[in-house]
């Protein structure tokens, strides 16, 4: 099979895209050079889904109130939106009934701080020489008079561990933030580690850049 790249597919590059480059190069190749549909991901979905909830319990938090059944209703709501996206994930909804109360119970012990001042934010970079960087961010929020950037991670149980991809990528939101507010220091950057395994729990991770 020829893997020859077409440059025109460079013309924008995003985090996922590098971060698939570490992983096999033949692999990127695959998912963002071809025609092939990328099957369905159940640990992508549940991602996803964990993402929504928790954002669900963040304007929840607005009114000063957790509302539990919405919270399952905002993850169902999730997840057959990713059915419908990728027909083949209603191969997996017996393994999600089955989960599911774990990813509720997890997402339920987010603590939200700070005031909200942007979600799923598009960012855009661009350096001389280099395809232009994109990709969307998930949290934004200005606490303790500073920007704070934090992206949602839905793990099977808690860590500390801060992956090489999640720090490029809230780099690069820092970066394309940090231009469009004109800020004298880039934002802080956290990791919001959601623990939706056996043992449901919440931990904010700072992330040097």
């Amino acid at each position: 099979m020829n893997t020859e790249t077409n440059p025109e597919n460079w013309i924008f590059a995003s985090p996922s895209r590098l971060n698939a480059l570490d992983k096999c190069p033949r692999q990127m190749w695959w998912k963002y050079e071809t025609d092939e549909v990328e099957p369905a991901g159940f640990w992508a979905a549940r991602g996803l889904v964990t993402e929504a909830m928790v954002m669900s319990i963040i304007r929840n938090s607005r009114s000063g109130s957790i509302d539990t059944h919405s919270i399952e209703d905002e993850g169902k709501r999730a997840w057959q939106a990713e059915c419908d996206k990728h027909p083949d994930l209603n191969n997996f909804n017996e393994e999600m009934e089955k989960n599911f109360p774990r990813w509720v119970a997890g997402a339920s012990m987010y603590q939200h701080s700070g005031e909200l001042t942007d979600e799923q934010f598009y960012c855009e970079l661009e350096f001389e020489g280099l395809p232009k960087l994109r990709g969307f961010g998930d949290l934004e929020v200005m606490e303790n008079g500073r920007y704070v950037i934090r992206d949602i991670k839905a793990k099977g149980q808690l860590s500390k561990t801060v992956e090489l991809g999640w720090r490029r990528q809230l780099t690069m939101y820092a970066l394309a933030r940090a231009k469009k507010y004109e800020l004298d220091q880039l934002p802080l950057c956290e990791i919001d580690m959601i623990s939706v395994g056996k043992t449901p729990g919440h931990r904010r991770i700072p992330v040097d850049i």
